[in-house]
């Protein structure tokens, strides 16, 4: 993880020592070609599709088009990505050798999460194996998402259930993974049910904990009984009077 990370200071670097010219021909195939490498090497079976890198030495931001992750078992069914990632780096990254990043955005983000029928979740394999190192420094201003998709199925059912959120939004203030000083944050969602889901808070990952409001509008237990099933300990029913 330590080596991924490291790659925005290297570039930030190279634009200033290199040239621009370097900047717009060969570093966009360098980032792709990175991050591709990590991916095949870190994640078991797993491939990273970019459709286009955009690199803009002046402001010192690097956009990503069509970025997918997908099983190389089924390379047409990616299950996470993400329409556009603009990544606005600190010139800081150059002295400060970890990443600082001014400001990341998230464009239409998705995920098509499965719980399989022998129990285990596919977006579990998107984690990288612990190899013992420290958690790597990172410093994020302002992360934003906007109009994101999150699907889950349960394929352990005998009739598998999908339920959805969209659009999802969240929002993350002066984010660091080595603070236990949690940034503060904003989580807004709708279920394709109608159901309002909404989170403020702080987070924080030294260690991982957070703190705030957790907050469920037009809750319909029909679809929360309908997904969860025979795993509910009780049955949920609605009675009217």
């Amino acid at each position: 993880m330590r080596r991924a990370l490291l790659i925005v200071p290297l570039v930030l670097l190279l634009l200033i020592g290199g040239g621009l010219g370097w900047a717009y021909t060969a570093a966009p195939g360098f980032i792709a070609s990175s991050a591709q490498d990590w991916v095949a090497a870190n994640l078991r079976n797993k491939r990273l599709a970019i459709g286009k890198v955009d690199l803009d030495p002046f402001e010192l931001k690097v956009t990503l088009d069509d970025v997918a992750i997908a099983d190389t078992r089924a390379p047409g069914r990616p299950i996470a990505g993400a329409q556009r990632l603009v990544i606005d780096a600190a010139l800081g990254s150059i002295w400060a050798r970890y990443p600082r990043l001014d400001a990341v955005t998230v464009t239409a983000p998705f995920a098509d999460a499965e719980l399989r029928k022998d129990g285990s979740l596919n977006l579990a394999e998107l984690v990288p194996p612990d190899d013992g190192t420290p958690t790597p420094e990172v410093w994020i201003g302002d992360l934003r998402v906007t109009d994101g998709r999150l699907a889950f199925t349960d394929a352990r059912r005998a009739a598998p259930v999908t339920r959805r959120l969209t659009p999802i939004t969240f929002d993350l203030k002066d984010f660091a993974t080595r603070s236990n000083d949690g940034g503060g944050f904003r989580f807004d969602a709708t279920s394709d049910a109608g159901e309002a889901l909404h989170w403020q808070g702080t987070l924080g990952m030294a260690p991982v904990a957070s703190r705030g409001d957790f907050r469920i509008g037009a809750l319909q237990l029909a679809h929360v009984a309908r997904l969860a099933g025979d795993l509910l300990p009780v049955a949920l029913t609605v009675m009217v009077s």
